[in-house]
């Protein structure tokens, strides 16, 4: 599952993969989003993020793995690992891996 601002974007993936992808326009960050097709083993997040999104890390399955850029916004950020454990403590743990620039993730509120 994907989640695009882009509808045109969705459309073209949808069309070069028809039967591979699930592919949806909105935002991730919208209260209800992830909740509707989640949890998820793995989250790749293509926009970086002012602080690491509680409802992302929430959404992933025991054993789930999460790759998100986070740090200010038209500035340096850190690519993050994030790995949530198994079991019933479901323990999170953060690995930085080095610094990135990407666009910035939206909130629900800025639009595309």
């Amino acid at each position: 599952m994907a989640m695009t601002m882009q509808p045109k974007l969705r459309t073209i993936v949808r069309y070069q993969y028809p039967s591979t992808y699930s592919i949806h326009a909105g935002n991730v960050l919208a209260p209800g989003v992830c909740e509707r097709w989640g949890p998820f083993d793995a989250i790749h997040v293509g926009a970086a993020a002012d602080t690491l999104p509680r409802v992302l890390v929430e959404q992933l399955r025991p054993g789930g793995r999460m790759v998100i850029p986070v740090g200010p916004r038209n500035d340096y950020q850190v690519l993050q690992v994030v790995d949530k454990g198994e079991g019933d403590e479901e323990v999170v743990s953060i690995k930085h891996l080095f610094y990135v620039r990407y666009v910035p993730l939206t909130q629900p509120h800025e639009g595309a």
